[in-house]
């Protein structure tokens, strides 16, 4: 069964793709020929000025190579936020655990010397 949701899917993908050449038929044709003849090239609407395919290939993948090192700064510096967060937070929470901490051996200490006190009391009470 599983192969054959393969192979359903994998003749919808081609005739997809063949439904896509169909309707650009006109542009392939126009690219097969300009790629014969070295003519592609479009014009630069800010210089006014024919780019080739070489130069456009190259700024495709200059903005392409930004787009992914800006995308990967972004999502590094969330991270970074994010672990500045967190490692305030853990700060936070051992602050109040040392508080706590403290606060019990005040009065683990208190009770000691209480109980200290009471048998001293006690012996005391006994002894005459």
């Amino acid at each position: 069964m599983n192969h054959s949701l393969i192979l359903f899917s994998l003749s919808f993908f081609f005739l997809q793709i063949s439904n896509v050449r169909q309707i650009r038929k006109d542009l392939l044709v126009e690219l097969r020929n300009g790629l014969k003849h070295n003519q592609i090239s479009s014009l630069d609407s800010h210089r006014n000025q024919l780019v080739s395919p070489r130069t456009q290939i190259y700024n495709y993948l200059e903005g392409e190579t930004i787009a992914d090192m800006l995308d990967f700064l972004s999502k590094e510096l969330i991270r970074l936020q994010t672990e500045q967060t967190i490692h305030l937070f853990i700060l936070l929470a051992d602050r109040y655990r040392y508080q706590r901490e403290a606060t019990e051996t005040g009065h683990r200490t208190r009770s000691i010397e209480q109980q200290k006190l009471e048998d001293y009391v006690f012996q005391e009470v006994f002894i005459i």
